[in-house]
């Protein structure tokens, strides 16, 4: 359901390290590649979207560049 236990957690343990990748990324695309296969639930999915969503809202806060998300399914 809504503001579950998981995604939380989620939001917490990868915004922070989100961010320490942002502070070192010199790459010229701002961009967050998910690669994620057929078993894992949408949800998931659209959990760290969510949270990529709101590491862009910081760096927007600070005048910076914010990420795309692209996603990479690897399906056999």
């Amino acid at each position: 359901g809504k503001g579950s236990d998981f995604s939380t957690m989620v939001a917490d343990s990868l915004l922070p390290l989100l961010r320490e990748a942002v502070a070192v990324d010199q790459s010229e695309q701002r961009a967050i590649i998910l690669r994620s296969d057929k078993s894992v639930p949408i949800e998931n999915v659209v959990e760290l979207m969510d949270v990529v969503s709101r590491l862009n809202d910081e760096l927007e806060a600070d005048g910076k560049e914010t990420y795309k998300v692209a996603l990479a399914t690897e399906g056999k």
